[in-house]
């Protein structure tokens, strides 16, 4: 079978909600038994981010901007690397 994984990474700090941030070696190190297959980075940390998270969300402007948001976030902030990724996804296969 397949399992897919979500988690913190470790380029965000540590919250009360979270037991431990995770990369990929200690992802891996969890899933004894499993091989990565895919992993992915997704949400660039940064001012953009910071921006988008804490001022549009909260002021509720998406509305009629929702499409142009929707495509902006795609391109500046989904697609993160291992240094600027918020979360993980990893893709596991049963060995």
């Amino acid at each position: 079978g397949i399992i897919i994984v979500s988690v913190p990474s470790k380029n965000i700090p540590l919250q009360k909600k979270h037991f431990r941030h995770y990369d990929i070696n200690l992802l891996n190190n969890h899933f004894k038994g499993f091989k990565m297959i895919e992993s992915y980075y997704v949400v660039k940390n940064g001012y953009i981010y910071f921006f988008l998270s804490k001022v549009l969300w909260r002021l509720n402007v998406l509305g009629r901007f929702q499409k142009f948001i929707y495509r902006f976030l795609i391109r500046f902030i989904y697609n993160a690397n291992q240094k600027t990724g918020r979360h993980l996804i990893a893709v596991f296969k049963k060995l």
